[in-house]
Formats: C-alpha cells, sequence, structure tokens
C-alpha cells in the first residue's frame, strides 16, 4: 500500500512564557527589545502543487465603535453600524522562503526551513484584546498555489508586553529600604523593598 501524500506548514515561535490562550509570550524593554525569533517549516513526502512561500510579520492596532448617522430633511435616521478602523504601527516586513522545484509550480518533496528575527519597537503599544480595540503582532506563512488549488495559510499571534521599565543591568547595586506598618489597624507587617528603582522581570519579596 502506497504511503499517504502529506505536507504540513507551521510556525515555531520562541517564548519567554505563555500568553492568553496559549500564545507566545515576549516581554520588551526600551535597552531590549523584544525580538520574534523561530522558524517557519515546511515538509512533503511527494511532489506537492506550489511556489515558494511568505513570511509576513505585522503589528496591527484596531478601534471599533458604533454610531448612529443624523438624519437629514431628505434622509430618515439611518440603523447604527459598526465601523472598524484598523492602523498598522509599522509597515508589514516580508520574508520570502524559497523551496526546491522540479518544475513550475511542483516543489520537490523535501524538509524545508527558514528562521524568522524580527525586533519589535519598544514603543509600540503592549497586545491587548478589548471591547472597543486591540493590538496584534502576528507571523503569517503562505504557501502560494495557483488556482484552482487554494494558499496554505498559517498564523502565530505573539503576545508581546511592552514596558518602559529598563531590564536588570548586571552588577547593579541595591539598596534595601524596610518598611514597618499595620495592616487594617490589627496586623502588623514588614515590607522590604529590594531597590529604590524597580527593574523588569525582577523578583520582589
Amino acid at each position: 500500500m502506497a504511503p499517504s501524500k502529506e505536507k504540513t506548514l507551521t510556525i515555531q515561535i520562541n517564548s519567554m512564557g505563555t500568553g492568553p490562550n496559549g500564545v507566545p509570550l515576549l516581554f520588551g524593554a526600551p535597552n531590549q527589545p523584544a525580538v520574534i525569533s523561530g522558524n517557519v517549516l515546511f515538509e512533503n513526502n511527494y511532489e506537492a502543487k506550489g511556489d515558494d512561500i511568505t513570511i509576513e510579520y505585522s503589528a496591527i492596532a484596531a478601534v471599533h465603535w458604533t454610531g448612529q448617522l443624523t438624519a437629514t430633511e431628505s434622509q430618515p435616521p439611518q440603523p447604527r453600524h459598526t465601523i472598524i478602523a484598523p492602523k498598522k504601527c509599522t509597515n508589514e516586513k516580508a520574508f520570502r522562503m524559497a523551496l526546491d522545484h522540479s518544475k513550475p509550480g511542483k516543489i520537490t518533496a523535501g524538509k524545508y526551513s527558514a528562521a524568522v528575527n524580527v525586533a519589535i519597537n519598544p514603543n509600540f503599544p503592549s497586545s491587548s484584546i478589548g471591547t472597543y480595540g486591540w493590538m496584534t503582532y502576528k507571523v503569517v506563512a503562505t504557501l502560494h498555489r495557483k488556482f484552482p488549488s487554494t494558499n496554505v495559510v498559517r498564523k502565530s499571534i505573539i503576545w508581546v508586553l511592552n514596558t518602559c521599565l529598563p531590564t536588570p543591568e548586571p552588577g547593579l547595586p541595591v539598596s534595601t529600604s524596610r518598611f514597618n506598618g499595620t495592616f487594617d489597624k490589627v496586623i502588623p507587617y514588614v515590607c522590604v523593598i529590594p531597590s529604590e528603582v524597580l527593574y523588569l522581570a525582577q523578583k520582589v519579596p
């Protein structure tokens, strides 16, 4: 029995943790911007249809709201409608992942890999999801195929947390401060702050 024909396209992103819904998590700071790094992998065990693969990165902010058009003498009030206004924080960055072709439109069986490495502007907003707006960072890999075949598309959302706090510097002197107080006028407590300036990822007891 002949083996089944298979092709797979995947995106692997190196992560510092896990964001909402299990997406990769990255932290960015002014002196150490977050970097989307990883690999796009394509594997096929037969001569598959397709051209090369494009890899695109985008950072998109969008808001949406509901409004009602003002009535005029010749036009009655219009129903409420939703407006979506996406805005790219930066131009999309696109890369081409070259594949081996036995002839135009035919991909030679094998395993293919391309590295992804994109630095994120630390001044961009952090990822967010809300009722009236969102900020999305994503990487999209597309295997282009001619009609009537459809493109193979894979998308990876990355959750980015940008902060104005600098990252810790090696050998940074630490000056602790101790505070004593009483919680709710009953429970005494002691609070120790490890330094006068807090840094990204610093552990505070």
